[in-house]
């Protein structure tokens, strides 16, 4: 499977582990400096995060319990991608966690956020012109 990923030589890849979120893989490779090694990555779905601003200024956030941390996480609005443009995970994501609708969501761009061994795009969006309903929490989400 000889590749080549920059200034690294990709020799082969074993999967250690997928599913619907993630796919784990460790590269045999040649390393910058000639010598073999090895090199784990993570592959994440995209995401999106979105940051609701009300007319007064307030922002809103959600607390959670994250199961990775093991303890309560204070967090902008975020959620995965799914077979949607990022801006209707956003609108989703918003009114399932806080009952939010914005009637305007505007783009902030596109960022990896741990880029040394996570492949992970996520959508930055700002929600306004907000109006409040029931959330529509899916069954692991307590907040």
């Amino acid at each position: 499977m000889k590749k080549k990923n920059g200034p690294w030589t990709i020799l082969s890849r074993d999967r250690k582990y997928k599913d619907e979120f993630i796919e784990v893989n460790e590269d045999r490779v040649i390393q910058p400096d000639g010598k073999e090694g090895k090199y784990a990555t993570v592959e994440m779905k995209p995401g999106c995060c979105t940051l609701p601003i009300d007319d007064d200024g307030n922002v809103y956030l959600v607390k959670q319990f994250r199961y990775a941390l093991g303890v309560e996480s204070l967090e902008a609005i975020c959620g995965g991608v799914e077979d949607e443009k990022p801006i209707d995970a956003a609108r989703r994501e918003i009114k399932e966690e806080l009952g939010i609708e914005a009637e305007d969501l505007q783009s902030l761009g596109t960022a990896e956020t741990d880029t040394s061994i996570v492949h992970c795009p996520a959508h930055f969006f700002v929600a306004k012109k907000l109006n409040f309903k029931e959330p529509e929490r899916e069954g692991v989400e307590v907040m």
